[in-house]
């Protein structure tokens, strides 16, 4: 692979960065671009270019919605420019130590509720992972109808597989800048996090990573099939099409984005599953089982959740009331005990938070197990373990309050 690419040296930072100067490489493909049917077809191989390729400028992001309902919060920060159209989205883009040898290498999944977000996005910049001869590689994937909208005869989940076949290009070329094949970490944030969960149970990612952060995600947030297939139908009556592959083939880019708002506060409870995402999002993983129930042994897994997160989506729309600890209104049943082994390891740490809706609601998406949206307070356990495999499991688990 020829690629031509410049580094960044910001004069007078030397000591901030410890004089290291940081590569920005963009725009590198992973997969060939999707097009028509192939939007719903596993990721393809990219034909080989000849000549340069030109490295050095941002390129475009996978269609997606302006994603709104935060009130005047500036989100941009986070989910990026929006779409910025262009066929050959699937890319990687890379940050790296100038004259690396054998860095540890991150791979990011970012988030935006499975329909949003994108590598441009300003807070992942990376200079700090450079400056501390680390390399980042941050991963664009197939978002929306095209990236995880349950269609007969196409693949599941092809927004995963995309981030599968992303981690198979770092394996075959991240050796090419410097970096250490064998030595990488695949971590994201919210909906990138459920994403990674539901890599980290895939057997056709098996080897390409050896440890795991979920952040803000769930390895319990997978639609059921009948979920997914109730989405399929709305988003087929709202185009108007049959709800098969060649059916949506036929749509464009941007009618399969429009119609991601017709889809939203579409009832997804059924008769033996709640919502995982709980109104959120219409899209998301669709499996037969829960990501986490199938999760490997091989290798590390660090879990995270901050501290009512949900408020992102309450307080920007002017909901102030955050403050314990009647804030449903009503009861509600007590959630499901969550732990990492059979009894708390010692060193545990507890704490009573006040909840709110949100939080209740994000008790049941953020924590790193199975749970149930629960009382008016919350008891977090903060504990590590060892699981029967070996791995070190650190975990955040939700209960009842202590007494």
């Amino acid at each position: 692979m020829n690629v031509r690419y410049h580094c960044h040296h910001h004069p007078g930072s030397s000591a901030r960065h410890r004089g290291r100067r940081r590569a920005q490489l963009l725009l590198l493909p992973y997969a060939a671009p999707p097009l028509g049917a192939g939007r719903f077809a596993p990721p393809a191989p990219r034909e080989p270019w000849t000549g340069v390729l030109d490295a050095t400028r941002p390129g475009p992001t996978a269609p997606q919605p302006r994603r709104d309902g935060f009130g005047t919060l500036d989100m941009s920060p986070y989910f990026g420019p929006g779409w910025i159209r262009g066929e050959d989205y699937l890319t990687v883009d890379i940050r790296s130590p100038v004259g690396a040898v054998d860095c540890p290498v991150m791979v990011f999944v970012h988030g935006g509720g499975f329909v949003a977000g994108s590598a441009r996005a300003p807070i992942y910049d990376g200079s700090a992972f450079a400056r501390d001869g680390v390399v980042l590689v941050i991963v664009q994937y197939r978002l929306g109808v095209a990236g995880f909208l349950d269609l007969p005869g196409a693949p599941r989940n092809r927004g995963v597989l995309d981030v599968v076949a992303a981690l198979g290009w770092v394996g075959r070329n991240i050796a090419a800048f410097g970096d250490d094949p064998g030595n990488v970490t695949l971590f994201g944030q919210s909906a990138g996090a459920t994403i990674v969960g539901a890599v980290i149970a895939s057997e056709a990612a098996a080897g390409l990573f050896r440890r795991t952060i979920v952040q803000s995600g769930n390895g319990f947030g997978a639609f059921s099939p009948e979920q997914g297939a109730r989405v399929t139908r709305a988003a087929a009556a709202a185009l108007a099409v049959a709800p098969t592959v060649s059916g949506f083939a036929s749509v464009s880019d941007a009618d399969l984005v429009d119609v991601v708002a017709a889809l939203h506060g579409l009832d997804l409870r059924t008769s033996t599953d709640f919502d995982p995402l709980l109104g959120l999002s219409p899209f998301g993983l669709v499996a037969e089982s829960q990501p986490a129930q199938s999760w490997s042994s091989a290798v590390d897994l660090l879990i995270g959740t901050n501290t009512e997160e949900g408020n992102l989506y309450l307080v920007p729309q002017g909901d102030r009331r955050v403050r314990p600890p009647r804030m449903c209104g009503r009861s509600s049943p007590a959630p499901t005990t969550i732990r990492t082994g059979s009894s708390r390891p010692t060193g545990h740490s507890t704490r009573t938070l006040p909840s709110a809706r949100c939080a209740r609601r994000f008790s049941a998406m953020r924590c790193s197990g199975r749970a149930v949206a629960g009382l008016p307070q919350r008891t977090v356990t903060r504990s590590s373990t060892n699981s029967p495999g070996g791995r070190k499991l650190w975990a955040e688990s939700s209960g009842p309050p202590t007494r």
